[in-house]
């Protein structure tokens, strides 16, 4: 169930945490640098630290172009859940209506061609009404589904960027040590895939929900220009009686 409030936190958090990536990776390029004018250290030592620390910001520069495209759609989420409460309102008047117009309907002991005028007149309506009110309570549903996959899918980026900032984390604090520079560079770089890994994963997935609900929603506009409940695609005009 889609919770409004913890929501508000994963956004929160995405939106704090985000820039410290660039922050990290700046950090360790200046303590690898630090490191290689202060020290005279081996050739190939020296290539493996530097070969991994080129890797940490590249994949930081990518991490940080998925995360600013993802970050775009973070407040469709609420938006969704939000109207999704606009479209059950509209499911219970139009629900209501149908009821009513039926109730309208219903001619009783009166006979003759004007009461069957008015019956044949009225049934339409009444069929319209029931249809909007089938369709509003699908969107409704689809809206409120995709509300909680949206929640689902930033809890799951939220992850991968707390992963892949302690991922940094790991370097700088491997080269503040200067004996664990490339060790901690290595842990860090396998982090940070991993957490790349799973921030792909997470759009994929949402990708593959997208093209379901796309689905959906063209089958929903099938419903509405429903020749059967909407003529001609309008609502249904009662003839003159």
């Amino acid at each position: 169930m889609f919770n409004a409030s913890q929501f508000d936190e994963v956004v929160q958090r995405v939106n704090q945490k985000t820039p410290e990536v660039a922050r990290k990776a700046s950090k360790i390029d200046e303590e690898v640098c630090r490191i290689l004018n202060d020290l005279l250290l081996p050739p190939e030592v020296a290539s493996i630290i530097i070969y991994a620390k080129n890797e940490i910001i590249k994949l930081a520069e990518e991490f940080l172009h998925i995360m600013h495209e993802v970050i775009e759609g973070i407040g469709a989420p609420i938006k969704m859940w939000q109207n999704s409460y606009s479209w059950e309102t509209l499911r219970g008047v139009a629900s209501g209506t149908a009821v009513d117009v039926n109730a309208l309907g219903s001619i009783g002991n009166w006979s003759g061609g004007a009461a069957s005028a008015y019956s044949t007149a009225v049934g339409p309506q009444a069929g319209a009404a029931a249809q909007l009110a089938s369709i509003a309570d699908s969107v409704s549903s689809s809206l409120t589904t995709s509300a909680e996959a949206g929640a689902a899918f930033y809890l799951a980026v939220a992850a991968s960027l707390v992963q892949f900032i302690s991922a940094e984390a790991s370097a700088v604090a491997g080269a503040a040590t200067v004996v664990g520079t490339a060790p901690g560079l290595l842990a860090g770089l396998g982090g940070g895939a991993g957490a790349l890994a799973l921030l792909l994963g997470a759009v994929s997935l949402i990708v593959s929900f997208i093209a379901t609900m796309a689905t959906q929603m063209s089958t929903l506009h099938g419903l509405a220009v429903d020749s059967t409940a909407f003529p001609f695609g309008r609502w249904p005009v009662a003839a003159n009686i």
